[in-house]
């Protein structure tokens, strides 16, 4: 994800432990910015749904790093 908040290429694959799958699907991103009026806490990203394997899941964009944040399998 850029500092704008756009991808930089559609995503293709997704490491899961040791598995790595292939994005069939996507929707997204969308802008993240949560407690914004706290400074310790705050937190600003974007979302993204994937299609990959056997699963739709969430991921949440920070910092140049992707994790899962919700599994809809």
């Amino acid at each position: 994800c850029s500092s704008d908040l756009l991808l930089t290429a559609a995503p293709v694959t997704l490491h899961r432990g040791r598995a790595e799958l292939t994005v069939t699907g996507w929707a997204g991103p969308w802008p993240l910015d949560e407690r914004w009026w706290d400074a310790d806490t705050a937190r600003r990203g974007a979302r993204l749904q994937v299609v990959a394997g056997p699963s739709a899941l969430l991921l949440v964009g920070t910092d140049h790093e992707w994790a899962i944040e919700g599994d809809y399998t």
